[in-house]
């Protein structure tokens, strides 16, 4: 038995004192998806006209506020190798970037009559309705606003209550937390689709008033109730 026992025994040591010897194979890897170096957020600009809407209009949206876009970073660490395997732990560390963004852009001119947002598109794709938010934009927060009250949004005033205001008599939209992936980790151009329930001897009114006539130079009574939809 002695003589099966020994070189058992001695192919053993041999085997630890190589594998003792051999070259740490291990590696460790990171890599990085997604992310952006160059980060900006762009601001609203002086003059930018502000339209005003009666009856269903699609308009532009000027942004008016907007906070630094918040960085997300998911971490996967994946190992393969090592114990019982041969050879060093090959371990590879995977970090996703993603982004976000709180942000708020004017509509319309309300001083005659409120609006409703009814549609909101992104980089012209539509992507928001009153009753439904698209995948790719899915955990975002909307807020509409008709501009006929003194509400502050609440992202804007927690984050920024210094330049935090209730822009009377415009209407507006802001979002909290919409992803940027789809927009290429930047601020999507936004247009929506408005409604104003005026009717046509309204706007005929207002515009009259609008450029400075009395009351007594022009005659809207032919127009009552007639619908601007």
């Amino acid at each position: 038995m002695a003589m099966v026992i020994v070189p058992l025994v001695i192919a053993a040591a041999s085997a630890i004192a190589s594998a003792a010897l051999a070259p740490d194979t291990s590696s460790y890897q990171v890599q990085e998806r997604g992310r952006e170096q160059n980060l900006q957020v762009p601001r609203s600009r002086y003059g930018d006209n502000i339209p005003v809407v009666w009856g269903r209009a699609r308009i532009p949206a000027a942004l008016v506020w907007a906070d630094e876009i918040r960085e997300v970073v998911t971490t996967e660490i994946q190992s393969q190798g090592g114990k019982g395997g041969g050879g060093g732990t090959q371990t590879v560390e995977s970090k996703t970037y993603t982004y976000f963004a709180n942000c708020g852009f004017l509509l319309s001119d309300t001083t005659y009559a409120g609006v409703t947002v009814e549609k909101i598109r992104f980089n012209a794709e539509l992507l928001w309705d009153q009753t439904s938010t698209h995948p790719d934009i899915a955990g975002v927060t909307v807020r509409t606003y008709d501009g006929q009250d003194e509400s502050i949004d609440p992202i804007q005033e927690a984050i920024d209550p210094d330049n935090a205001f209730p822009y009377i008599l415009r209407s507006r939209v802001f979002f909290e937390d919409l992803p940027l992936e789809k927009f290429g980790n930047r601020l999507p151009q936004i247009s929506a689709e408005v409604v104003n329930f005026a009717n046509l001897d309204t706007a005929i009114a207002d515009l009259c008033t609008a450029s400075g006539l009395d009351e007594t130079d022009y005659d809207v009574s032919d127009l009552i109730g007639v619908d601007l939809q």
